[in-house]
């Protein structure tokens, strides 16, 4: 007898294929972009943690800031004075603190970047 087509059992074993494969790939997909976001979101703490404690460091050494104006400060200067933990990449950070007399406060900018 001469087939014209495909019987429902053969229809319905590729379809459980391409369903299988589409929802692997979703999966997959959707777990890339929640890395990406978590990564984002890593940075976007340690940048708050890195300008909290130059601010809090700053606030301590207020008069020698308002005195010179400019002040550099480094992340050992802050590990030392227990405004950040010890961990090493922190180490290479460089942070410049500077009074602003208008405003009466202090700002920082971060000048050199942990590794």
């Amino acid at each position: 007898m001469n087939k014209k087509g495909y019987t429902i059992p053969e229809l319905l074993i590729v379809l459980g294929f391409v369903t299988l494969i589409a929802i692997v790939s979703i999966v997959k997909i959707s777990f890339a972009f929640s890395d990406i976001n978590n990564a984002d979101e890593i940075e976007k703490q340690e940048n708050l943690l890195i300008k909290n404690a130059a601010l809090s460091y700053a606030k301590s050494i207020s008069d020698r800031v308002k005195n010179e104006k400019v002040v550099y400060i480094s992340g050992e200067e802050l590990i030392e004075n227990k405004f950040l933990v010890d961990e090493n990449n922190y180490k290479s950070l460089k942070i410049k603190l500077y009074y602003n007399e208008s405003k009466d406060e202090i700002n920082y900018e971060v000048v050199s970047d942990k590794k």
